[in-house]
């Protein structure tokens, strides 16, 4: 059971806004260090593919990101609803303990 629980919450940390983009840096990151490494091969190489595959990236991101945006839009309107129902409720009467009958 709690390992269950550790796991989702590792899953929403990492499609947190945080997790994303420190997941698409480190791609990012890689790709750059791995053209870096193949300067030394290839000195021709084009860094435009370079540059295609970190935008498609950040585009990805942002993306993902928008996703993120709209879901929290749905939470906080479940939550508005939520928060009108129970002010519509009606609330117990709470006798004070010096007016309650003793046993």
């Amino acid at each position: 059971m709690m390992s269950r629980l550790i796991k989702s919450r590792a899953e929403a940390a990492q499609n947190s806004p945080p997790g994303l983009v420190a997941e698409t840096a480190g791609e990012i990151l890689s790709a750059l260090q791995s053209f870096n490494s193949g300067l030394k091969d290839d000195p021709n190489r084009s860094m435009g593919d370079v540059l295609v595959f970190a935008f498609d990236k950040i585009g990805s991101l942002l993306s993902k990101l928008q996703a993120w945006e709209g879901e929290l839009h749905r939470e906080a309107d479940k939550l508005a609803l939520l928060k009108a129902r129970l002010k519509e409720a009606p609330r117990p009467k709470i006798q004070s303990p010096k007016k309650m009958p003793r046993p």
